[in-house]
């Protein structure tokens, strides 16, 4: 991690060193909130809720078109749903496909220290709010049990 370059990132000052941060507290977490399927299956499904949509196929269509040109604020959405999507949603952001074959638990890791990182920019918050809100709120009721 490259402190300097992090301080003027375009997702946001420190928005790697809270993500990296974000991961050490769950992999060194007896609780292991990553893995809290709560929090995980509530991703997709509160999208095609709060959209009235029917299928996944209609609901990644819709996230990408939504995220692709919406900026570096929304990079964490972007990756969260690339992730889940097995990267049939691109926005923006999103980790390569091969990123994803090294640990099954992966996945959860990377949405826990997205939204760790978001506690420290209110702006990024917000946006992961809009999309996720059930997520943010288990993810708060989660950290607020570990510390």
């Amino acid at each position: 991690m490259d402190l300097k370059k992090d301080l003027t990132s375009s997702r946001g000052a420190g928005t790697t060193f809270f993500h990296e941060h974000g991961h050490l507290i769950d992999f060194s977490n007896p609780k292991l909130v990553s893995v809290n399927q709560d929090f995980t299956t509530a991703l997709i499904k509160q999208f095609m809720k709060s959209n009235s949509l029917k299928s996944k196929k209609e609901a990644y269509s819709r996230i990408g078109y939504e995220l692709h040109d919406k900026g570096d604020i929304t990079s964490s959405v972007s990756d969260i749903f690339g992730e889940f999507s097995k990267n049939k949603i691109i926005g923006g952001w999103r980790h390569e496909d091969s990123y994803w074959k090294h640990a099954p638990r992966l996945i959860n890791a990377e949405v826990f220290a997205h939204f760790y990182e978001a506690q420290f920019d209110k702006d990024r918050l917000n946006v992961l709010k809009s999309y996720f809100p059930k997520s943010t709120q288990v993810f708060s009721n989660d950290l607020g049990g570990l510390l």
